[in-house]
Formats: structure tokens, sequence, C-alpha cells
């Protein structure tokens, strides 16, 4: 399904229900993993030699995962403090997640042969296009085992609440929007083009929560 930016809202209510042309200056990999932050989670795997408009995509790409990533730290860091404030999580478990840099999501850039591979092994039979990329988005431990835990006043009847537990779909439920925002705003103002693999509903709690082909998007 190719995403139009108009969509974005009902694909965020969706799935909250149901489990919302810059020029991009080249640089070489150790120039460019020494610009990302070291608190970032974000791994590229090319395999080859890229064009200078592969290139140029693949620089959005990254500003996606890296202002996405930057957005969701400071999200996740203000409701940790409100939770501390009421006692309802301790020092030594904010200092734990930002030392396992839990606070942020994984991103994973794959060029075509690279991706094709990864998306065979987590079991999907899909050809990524010439000049395209997959994207792979993990929410951070333990959202990613736990998002669905609590939080029901927020997002309907299939989250749980459990007093007796830290309430990790609360937090889930406050952060995803700016996922979905900074999405819209990179289709809109960037130029990039998300379709994604996995079916709503569909995630993998060791391994993904959205798995992408991101090319340029082709404006009629």
């Amino acid at each position: 399904m190719e995403i139009n930016p108009s969509q974005l809202a009902k694909i965020g209510e969706q799935e909250g229900f149901k489990n919302p042309a810059d020029v991009y200056d080249l640089a070489s990999q150790e120039e460019v993993e020494g610009k990302i932050p070291d608190r970032f989670n974000i791994v590229e795997h090319i395999t080859g030699e890229l064009s200078p408009e592969e290139d140029n995509l693949l620089g959005r790409i990254r500003e996606f995962a890296e202002e996405t990533s930057a957005v969701f730290e400071k999200s996740f860091s203000k409701e940790l403090r409100s939770y501390r404030k009421e006692g309802r999580i301790s020092f030594r478990i904010t200092d734990f997640l930002k030392e396992k840099r839990f606070k942020v999501p994984k991103f994973e850039i794959f060029d075509k042969e690279s991706g094709e591979l990864k998306l065979e092994e987590l079991g999907f039979d899909y050809q990524i296009e010439e000049g395209s990329f997959l994207l792979l988005f993990q929410l951070p431990k333990p959202l990613a085992q736990f998002w669905s835990k609590a939080g029901n006043s927020l997002w309907g009847e299939d989250s749980k609440d459990i007093d007796s537990v830290i309430g990790w779909g609360h937090f889930y439920r406050k952060l995803m929007p700016a996922v979905w925002k900074k999405q819209g705003f990179f289709e809109n103002e960037k130029n990039l083009s998300f379709r994604k693999i996995n079916d709503i509903g569909q995630h993998d709690p060791k391994e993904y929560y959205y798995l992408w082909r991101v090319k340029s998007w082709q404006r009629k």
C-alpha cells in the first residue's frame, strides 16, 4: 500500500486501536557515522556503491531516522519525568533506560540487496524496487515487548490496565503520534514515499515494529 500524506492520520488511528527535496551533502561513511549521536540507534547495511540519486535518498532517510529518534527521545524523557514525579518509576530504572539506549527507537537502513535478504529472513516474499531502500523501525525495549500493556484510557479496549507493573503502553500511546507526524512531514517536505510492508497489527517484538520500503515520492 502506497502511503499518501493525507492518509497518515487514518493510519495512526488504525494502528493504535488494532495492536497513527533537500539535497544531502555527500560524505564518507566514516563522516556520516561520526555525525550520528551516540545515543541514537541507527544502523546502515549498504552492500555496494550508490548512484548520486540513491545517495541523496539515503541521506533523506537517514535524516528522517535521526529527527524521529530525537523527537522520540525528547517525548519519552518528558513522560518519564512525569511518571517519576508521581512515584511510579524509580531513578534506577530511568538511568538504566538511558544507559542501554532504551529511550530511542532502532532504525536499520538496507539497500535493495541487503533489504531483500533481511525480508526473506523475516518471512516476507517482497521485491524492493531499484533505487529504493528498506527501513526497519523497532520500538525500544521494553516498549517493543509490552506496548499493549496499560493506557486503555487513551486508545481503546485492546490495551490492558495492570496496576502492579509499569504501564509501558501509556508511553507507547503518547510517543507514536510523534513518529507518524514526522513521517508525514518527510512525505510532504522531503519527498519520501513510505510503503509499509507488514500488515496492520503485524509486529515482531524481537525484530521490528514497522518495515517500510522507502523511495522518492513520485508526484503526479
